[in-house]
């Protein structure tokens, strides 16, 4: 939980507060040989990222769960201005076609760790690569949502009601009173601090940037006709069976904005990017 937590928010380094509360968990676990957890009221609302969960004879390595970047707060539909698409013949998205488009905006550098993920609901596709661009691999996702940006999504005041649920979340999870000191100073700092909001953009959409040079995070741009884009770039690479390997961040907020802000994304895409994508990525592995 606090590793995953931490890669889906930019916040202060912890120190040593995942060792420790990796290391009191098993201690606890052995003692007592119940579920280390919480309860699920509440969790799935509060947490965007698959939660770190330890149970009853399992060992902390087979615990460890694939990282998951954060999911956007949609509404059901659109109140931004549209970014119009091209003009031309449409097919329905597939995540090999938002694989091929991907591969065709990102800078230079060698791409490769192609891959697409399972259905979800309000989900029409998604497409990952790894770009290297001389220091090594780093991996870039785009999804391709149903909706559009929410008011709570864009507002740039602490959403106190979700983060007061992770920390409850975290708090039951820790088991020294160092770790919950952390864990409280961590979100009174997040209480204090304001959200970046969004924006419209010259050319239609409206864009949150929640991401800084050279650090990771996400670009999310509602497209304005039921079509939202997250452009997510973490420090780590997919789940490989037993781990997220380290990975690099490969674009800057201006490049992924440009990405998550390109015309061509949609329910439907541009009918011979479609067909392309079909034979260049025919079965690409799925990923979580």
């Amino acid at each position: 939980m606090f590793r995953e937590e931490m890669s889906a928010e930019q916040q202060p380094p912890l120190g040593g507060l995942l060792e420790d509360a990796v290391r009191d968990a098993r201690r606890a676990r052995r003692a007592r040989r119940a579920w280390i957890g919480v309860g699920a009221t509440g969790v799935a609302a509060a947490l965007t990222v698959t939660a770190f969960v330890v149970t009853p004879g399992e060992s902390a390595k087979q615990a460890v769960t694939p990282l998951k970047g954060p999911t956007p707060v949609l509404a059901a539909s659109s109140t931004s201005t549209v970014i119009k698409q091209p003009a031309g013949p449409k097919s329905p998205v597939t995540d090999a076609a938002v694989i091929e488009q991907l591969a065709r905006l990102v800078p230079q550098g060698k791409i490769s760790g192609f891959a697409g993920g399972p259905r979800e609901n309000g989900r029409y596709a998604f497409g990952q690569l790894y770009l290297d661009s001389g220091k090594g691999p780093g991996m870039i996702r785009v999804f391709i949502y149903k909706g559009g940006l929410s008011a709570s999504a864009c507002s740039t005041k602490p959403n106190t009601k979700a983060e007061a649920s992770k920390e409850q979340a975290m708090l039951k999870a820790a088991t020294s009173e160092a770790a919950k000191k952390q864990i409280r100073q961590r979100f009174a700092a997040i209480m204090a601090t304001k959200r970046p909001g969004c924006h419209d953009l010259p050319g239609g959409g409206r864009a949150l940037v929640d991401m800084k040079p050279g650090s990771d995070g996400s670009v999310t741009v509602d497209h304005g006709n039921g079509i939202v884009v997250d452009v997510f770039t973490p420090t780590w690479l997919a789940w490989n069976g037993r781990t997220n390997p380290v990975g690099r961040v490969t674009l800057t907020p201006d490049q992924a904005l440009k990405i998550a802000a390109f015309p061509g994304w949609g329910a439907k895409m541009d009918s011979a990017l479609v067909r392309k994508a079909a034979t260049d990525y025919r079965s690409p592995p799925t990923v979580y």
